[in-house]
């Protein structure tokens, strides 16, 4: 009887373990996704979406609508360096508020306008409108893998040439020289280019885009770069399946302005 009680005991003290661990983990799990949230707001408090923030010189991310970006902080306080078109830019060292997150404040440029009266609701930007920024936050959710270049990247990397942008990127190689330079996939194929969603049909039968011929750099507002058209997201799977080339890499051009 004695084994028997023993090994009945031994199964409950298990069970219950076990019972302990399973509602445990998921908050440990929640927790370890949730990561530290930054958050920037301006001068009057109210929260500033779509900043560019770089942590310690990594690779940046951009802050969602509420002005937040979720990222896995090893410390207490961090390097950061936050850029906006119409902010000035920050960089310096956060420091780990009481409440767990990192707020930083930006400062709007002043502008000196004359007074006027606001009596129809806000539109979207360009970007916005085109789905840029979304794109951006779905892809740092891991949703597909891209490379982007954005407003503030372009503002902060003066260029003669819409192909200088291009260059050390792991989804498309800049080919050939000059203005006759143009992009090629991985697999060593003519990458298919969008400009406003509108594709470049080269009169060249090769395929090759001379986009320094089309694009003019100055007026370029963000690029999105995909290696292929498998990666590509949905909205832009229609504007694919008119590529013929469009497993060999896919680049979105973005026209207008920087905001």
């Amino acid at each position: 009887m004695l084994p028997r009680v023993g090994m009945k005991l031994a199964t409950q003290v298990i069970a219950t373990a076990l019972g302990v661990l399973s509602a445990v983990a998921p908050r440990m799990a929640c927790a370890q996704q949730r990561g530290a949230v930054i958050r920037v707001r301006d001068q009057q408090g109210s929260p500033v979406p779509h900043v560019l923030v770089e942590i310690e010189g990594g690779r940046g991310r951009v802050t969602d609508d509420s002005g937040r970006v979720v990222l896995d902080l090893p410390s207490d306080s961090i390097q950061a360096m936050l850029r906006r078109i119409g902010y000035a830019p920050f960089s310096g060292r956060i420091g780990k508020a009481v409440t767990g997150e990192y707020a930083v404040t930006l400062r709007a440029f002043a502008l000196t306008l004359q007074a006027v009266a606001v009596v129809a609701r806000g539109t979207r930007t360009p970007l916005e409108s085109s789905g840029f920024y979304d794109r951006m936050l779905r892809a740092q959710r891991g949703a597909f893998n891209v490379e982007f270049v954005t407003p503030e990247e372009l503002d902060s990397r003066p260029s003669t040439r819409a192909t200088d942008f291009f260059r050390g990127r792991r989804a498309v190689r800049v080919a050939g020289s000059g203005r006759g330079a143009y992009l090629m996939g991985r697999g060593g194929c003519p990458v298919s280019v969008f400009v406003d969603g509108s594709l470049l049909r080269p009169p060249t039968p090769n395929g090759n885009v001379a986009i320094d011929d089309y694009v003019d750099v100055n007026t370029v507002s963000a690029i999105e770069m995909y290696a292929s058209a498998a990666q590509a997201p949905g909205e832009l799977i229609p504007l694919v399946g008119s590529a013929k080339s469009g497993s060999c890499g896919v680049v979105a051009i973005w026209t207008g302005g920087r905001r």
